[in-house]
């Protein structure tokens, strides 16, 4: 009996070895974060705009990155959202149907891709097809394309809507590696960006010829008070 024992306690422990091995090393050293493909989008009134985030994976010496295809399980899927209400102006630009939220066509199922009141939802993932992987810049990063939000601009010429990238749904697993082994979504940082409504061409002409105008009213009053 003692015997037994023992070996059912080497079993389970050569198990639980093989279990530690077959998931990838994350390591604290990596950093994740959604990235826009701009940190400012200048738009005019009523005109829209496309919006992409990336997944970035910054990777230090030892790490194991999942999104290298040479060495990464790669990922299974990706959620996220995109807000403009957390300090919204008097006409912020928004995201204003179903069908303006464009998947990563890496993926080959859309869970969701919705257009609400306050943001945008996109959640994809494979299902046939091979893992998503990243694509290597210089800074030692990979980035995976999420997906594009094409952005309706408001009406009021100025005002400055931030947008902000977060996880789909604090609590659930949405952005995993291919094998479902790591879960992603806590450690992703959240991004920013702006969407700035500009005046139209004629609106500007008119702008500046009245600032020309008044600056020439000026000179000829103080033209006319210097003469004795």
């Amino acid at each position: 009996m003692r015997w037994s024992r023992i070996m059912w306690n080497r079993v389970g422990f050569c198990v639980f070895l093989v279990g530690l091995l077959s998931v990838p090393n994350v390591a604290s050293a990596e950093l994740y974060r959604w990235v826009f493909d701009q940190s400012v989008y200048q738009v005019d009134p009523g005109a829209t705009v496309d919006v992409s985030v990336y997944l970035e994976e910054a990777i230090e010496a030892g790490d194991t990155p999942i999104f290298d295809s040479s060495q990464g399980d790669g990922l299974g899927s990706i959620g996220l959202a995109v807000y403009w209400n957390d300090a919204p102006p008097s006409d912020p630009a928004k995201v204003l149907n179903d069908s303006d939220v464009s998947e990563n066509p890496a993926f080959d199922f859309v869970d969701t891709a919705a257009a609400l009141a306050d943001h945008a939802e996109l959640n994809e993932l494979i299902l046939f097809n091979d893992p998503v992987y990243g694509v290597e810049d210089p800074t030692d990063t990979f980035r995976v394309l999420a997906g594009t939000f094409t952005f309706t601009a408001g009406s009021v010429a100025g005002e400055e809507t931030l947008i902000r990238a977060t996880d789909l749904d604090p609590g659930q697993d949405d952005t995993l590696d291919s094998l479902g082994n790591v879960a992603l979504d806590s450690l992703i940082a959240e991004a920013t960006a702006t969407v700035n409504v500009v005046p139209e061409p004629g609106s500007l002409v008119l702008v500046l010829t009245g600032a020309l105008g008044g600056l020439a009213l000026l000179y000829r009053r103080a033209h006319r008070a210097s003469r004795p």
